[in-house]
């Protein structure tokens, strides 16, 4: 078996940012955002900060944009409607463990950590919401793992659908994050200088990570 080029790439240390307090006013701006200067961080630390409660509900919007997933994912072949695909079968594991039709989820506490005060409070699902992503149209969820669903299927097909299942979940993962940066990038708005180049710095190092 041939192995992937990666492992041979030599490491590329991140790209460090070179924070300005001064720019262009037409430059890119230097957080890394490719917005110019005099849209982005000019007088940032005059701009009105925005509240976290807000910035969070964004973030958690963003996080149900979703995508088809499917290899021969087009406009032709995909349904108009983006479902919740189950990352654990509905059917399956998540009925066995229901209690009245529901699951506790404790990334479903995270939505209300600021009202909780900081608090992370599972909280109780329906199963038809619990563990799923914005992965597939209704039409490649459907053919694309109808043989686990229905239990009819090779050892070796039930393990290659689980896994891409798990591999898509982990890329919309990460895509959605990538957007979520955009929002974050904003935190720093009304803060001082020094504390702008902090947060950029992390969320840059983040980004790059992603």
């Amino acid at each position: 078996m041939n192995k992937h080029p990666s492992l041979n790439t030599e490491y590329e240390d991140i790209p460090s940012l070179e924070p300005q307090q001064v720019m262009g006013r037409n430059k890119s701006c230097w957080c890394g955002s490719g917005i110019k200067w005099k849209k982005c961080h000019k007088d940032r630390h005059i701009q009105k900060g925005i509240p976290i409660g807000k910035l969070t509900k964004e973030m958690l919007l963003n996080q149900k944009h979703g995508i088809c997933l499917h290899p021969e994912a087009s406009t032709t072949t995909c349904s108009n409607r983006i479902i919740k695909a189950h990352t654990v079968q509905r059917a399956g594991a998540l009925s066995k463990i229901a209690e009245e039709g529901h699951v506790i989820s404790e990334k479903k506490g995270f939505e209300n950590i600021f009202k909780n005060e900081g608090e992370i409070a599972p909280r109780l699902v329906g199963i038809s919401d619990a563990s799923t992503f914005m992965g597939f149209c209704s039409t490649h969820d459907n053919s694309l793992f109808e043989p686990i669903e229905n239990n009819n299927f090779s050892l070796n097909q039930a393990a290659f659908l689980l896994a891409f299942r798990a591999l898509a979940y982990e890329y919309l993962a990460k895509k959605n994050s990538l957007n979520a940066i955009k929002i974050q990038r904003e935190i720093d708005k009304g803060k001082n200088f020094e504390k702008q180049i902090a947060i950029q710095i992390f969320l840059h190092a983040y980004q790059v990570g992603l």
